[in-house]
């Protein structure tokens, strides 16, 4: 029985168009792949927001014209839920960044 993240792999490889494995490590350098370019897209779009002097993003704020297509491509290569997660936890740790900032002061 195959596991879980195998039939996952399997299944994003098909829809990815990029060709199935039958093995359970094919599979997992599917994930991996997949995985690694989702956390560089996710890199990509909030060093792109940096760039722009966004201090504060949230989700459902506009995006600079510069970062729209970034984040088209982080949004394509990651989850729904792993771009709601990511979101959350940049706002939080630049929160927690502003908050420490303003005791040093």
């Amino acid at each position: 029985v195959p596991s879980i993240f195998t039939t996952i792999a399997l299944l994003w490889c098909s829809l990815a168009q990029q060709g199935c494995m039958s093995s359970e490590h094919g599979a997992q350098r599917v994930l991996h792949k997949a995985r690694k370019a989702c956390h560089e897209d996710r890199d990509k779009f909030f060093k792109c927001l940096e760039g722009e002097g966004v201090e504060s993003w949230h989700k459902g704020d506009p995006v600079p014209g510069k970062c729209r297509t970034v984040r088209k491509a982080y949004e394509k290569s990651c989850p729904k839920a792993w771009v709601t997660h990511f979101d959350q936890t940049q706002s939080y740790n630049k929160a927690i960044s502003r908050f420490l900032e303003q005791g040093k002061s």
